[in-house]
């Protein structure tokens, strides 16, 4: 059994079919994982990014200086009213 020149071609077209199909369906996968992999990559970039900027807050928290409790104000306005009236008569201290 002798290969006509009509089977040749007809061989050379399955293969360059059978080619076209196999590159057509790898890049059709290539492409799906390549949005699986932006939106895995964004998704970690967006769990960073409130990470981030749940670390910022706690840091500003931290670095705020916190205000002194009522007592402690309350106190110390005592004292400086105290300092006031020792330095001055006890009627104009109390006016």
């Amino acid at each position: 059994m002798a290969l006509t020149f009509a089977d040749l071609v007809i061989v050379a077209v399955l293969v360059a079919l059978g080619c076209v199909v196999t590159y057509v369906s790898m890049q059709r996968k290539l492409r799906r994982i390549v949005v699986e992999l932006q939106q895995s990559s964004r998704q970690q970039l967006d769990a960073l990014t409130q990470t981030l900027k749940a670390v910022e807050e706690r840091i500003a928290e931290l670095t705020r200086p916190k205000e002194p409790p009522q007592r402690l104000l309350r106190q110390k306005k005592r004292l400086l009213q105290s300092k006031r009236c020792q330095r001055k008569s006890l009627r104009k201290c109390w006016s």
